[in-house]
């Protein structure tokens, strides 16, 4: 478990990425994304502040 968290803070934590893919669902402090066209969301971004997603 502790490799998994090491691996996740050197790769993932405060980076930046970008996705390409269709908006599923926005709420106030939450984005969903629909990567693949098929199916349902596949990505969920929550923010730390609900004002960032305006």
């Amino acid at each position: 478990m502790i490799k998994m968290m090491i691996y996740f803070d050197t790769k993932y934590k405060n980076h930046w990425f970008t996705w390409e893919g269709e908006i599923a669902l926005v709420e106030s402090d939450n984005v969903s994304i629909n990567i693949d066209l098929a199916g349902t969301q596949d990505l969920r971004v929550d923010f730390l502040d609900g004002k960032d997603i305006e």
